[in-house]
């Protein structure tokens, strides 16, 4: 994979854009969600899970690279959940998980909630979400039935 002494930030690999996810993304999507599959990270795996039905993604670009995934589903009362944030562990650690969260946020601006779930462990994670003004509303033991805890955090607008 990428070369971690090259493109230490995000300057240098272009601005953060998310392009609109489709079925010849689904290839691209499932590489990374394996490449970040592990008991605290419940990989998708079909392309029902991600597309179709309410449900979408945004693939998320740095420059001409792609560099990660949001995925998200459209619930009744304009809610939206959002299931996948995931940046390649190769470009972790630059901000751009920030800036992808920034931008979605702002296309979903109107929603009346934005929630999600995440390991509570993930600290990196459940600070970027607190930073951006979720909230902790409760940790759900073995959300997944793989034994794992999850806090869920919500966005009120």
């Amino acid at each position: 994979m990428e070369d971690l002494n090259k493109t230490k930030n995000t300057q240098e690999l272009g601005p953060v854009t998310l392009v609109e996810g489709t079925e010849a993304d689904f290839e691209t999507f499932f590489a990374l969600e394996q490449r970040l599959a592990k008991p605290t990270y419940r990989a998708e795996t079909k392309p029902e899970q991600i597309y179709g039905e309410n449900k979408s993604f945004f693939m998320v670009k740095a420059g001409k690279k792609i560099v990660g995934q949001i995925q998200y589903e459209r619930k009744e009362n304009n809610i939206i959940y959002l299931n996948v944030l995931a940046i390649d562990p190769d470009f972790q650690g630059r901000g751009l998980g920030r800036e992808a969260m920034n931008q979605f946020l702002s296309k979903f601006s109107s929603a009346s909630k934005i929630w999600l779930v995440t390991f509570p462990g993930n600290i990196e994670a459940v600070n970027l979400y607190e930073s951006l003004g979720f909230k902790i509303t409760e940790t759900i033991e073995n959300y997944f039935g793989n034994g794992t805890p999850r806090v869920k955090m919500v966005l009120e607008h």
